[in-house]
């Protein structure tokens, strides 16, 4: 008998993708046989094989990098990628498309149901919600009109979401907003959270005698929706206590930190750069507490970041502002702080709590490590997403073109 075949569809480069790994690995093992069809901006090879995922990769049709990444922008009027990933499809003739986000949703449904094949979006961000935040779109008028005036995104997502036979979010607040602008049925979304995989669990006894409190913010520093200034302006009010900011990570957004950091004269504020993943893991071991300071925008409200997940899978007890997906894990958990967001003031006093209170922080890191290996791992995360993709592929009754 066959294997199964699916197809991802995403607009990013791979590697690497935590989420589409342990996806794509999670299919595998149960039998499926995957390809990626992913953009090429790091003029990687336009064919490879890596681990059995077959990758293909559309860009690097002329020798300029810059043109080359405006001929492959991941639109879904693109006649690049209708043309690749109608290639694609008749090269490998899944049985089933699962595709990352919303840009080329549309496109790729529009050849999938030429050919009768079923797709599913992954939605791992409310793409509409999660434009309007960066500022590389918000400052252009022409990009600012589409996508805010217009919400141009949001009408591609509602198409989208109404053509496809099944949608997994990240959290579970999505799902009100999905049906509120795309009118569908709640059983056509499943919440299939990034976790991270048991495996990277890590319980750690470091929270005797802590001479200094070292707190960790991990991921993009790419906007002004991540909240960073919140974090610079309570490490301002935090001078003269012995706590410690560690940032990992980069972005467009650096070279502000920095010159806040060297205009109030910071000593307590480390800009550590991008680490790999597992560089990451290992960093964290070494801290205390990890931090989410994203301000209270529509983006947040609608999706949850990874870093929650791995803070709690390292023992790190957490700090995340007001902002209800963040905030009801932490309280269901009991493995963390609430701050009111966009606060610096209150995120300070939070903290200065947290010095008064070490005592505290083991239960805390012990109450996060216990909730991800009861419950937000990626081993009970992926039995959803398992079913739902081999239930969407047994209820395929009429025969697609392949068959």
């Amino acid at each position: 008998m066959n294997k199964k075949s699916i197809l991802f569809v995403w607009s990013a480069d791979y590697p690497w993708d935590v989420r589409l790994e342990k996806e794509i690995n999670s299919l595998q093992q149960n039998g499926y046989k995957c390809s990626l069809l992913v953009r090429n901006t790091k003029l990687s090879p336009n064919k490879e094989c890596i681990n059995g995922l077959h990758i293909y990769r559309v860009g690097r049709f002329v020798s300029n990098s810059k043109l080359d990444k405006i001929l492959s922008f991941p639109f879904y009027i693109n006649p690049l990628w209708i043309f690749s990933i109608l290639k694609i499809v008749f090269m490998i003739r899944p049985n089933i498309i699962i595709i990352r986000d919303i840009p080329l949703a549309l496109s790729v449904q529009f050849i999938a149901k030429l050919l009768n094949i079923k797709t599913i979006i992954d939605m791992a961000e409310p793409y509409p919600c999660a434009i309007k935040v960066f500022d590389k779109y918000m400052n252009n008028c022409i990009t600012r009109f589409l996508f805010k005036t217009l919400d141009w995104y949001q009408h591609i997502e509602n198409k989208a979401c109404q053509n496809a036979n099944h949608i997994f979010v990240v959290v579970e607040d999505n799902i009100e907003r999905i049906q509120t602008h795309s009118k569908i049925c709640s059983n056509k979304i499943s919440v299939v959270s990034n976790t991270p995989e048991l495996k990277t669990l890590y319980l750690k006894d470091n929270f005797q005698e802590i001479s200094k409190l070292k707190i960790v913010y991990t991921g993009n520093v790419d906007g002004t929706f991540r909240g960073i200034m919140t974090l610079v302006e309570a490490a301002k009010l935090l001078k003269n206590q012995n706590v410690e900011f560690n940032i990992i990570g980069d972005g467009n957004y650096i070279a502000k930190i920095q010159e806040k950091i060297k205009l109030n004269n910071l000593e307590n504020i480390n800009l550590i750069g991008k680490l790999s993943h597992n560089e990451l893991l290992k960093a964290l071991e070494k801290q205390h507490i990890g931090i989410i300071p994203h301000d209270n925008s529509d983006y947040i409200k609608y999706t949850i970041p990874n870093k929650i997940f791995d803070y709690m899978a390292h023992s790190l007890p957490i700090i995340v502002p007001s902002v209800k997906p963040l905030k009801r894990v932490v309280e269901e958990a009991n493995c963390g702080y609430v701050y009111e967001a966009c606060n610096p003031k209150s995120l300070s006093e939070c903290i200065n709590y947290i010095l008064n209170n070490k005592s505290e922080l083991y239960a805390k890191a012990q109450n996060g490590y216990d909730t991800i290996r009861q419950k937000y791992n990626w081993e009970k995360s992926s039995e959803e997403f398992i079913k739902i993709v081999t239930k969407q592929l047994k209820e395929n009754n009429n025969e697609n073109y392949f068959d």
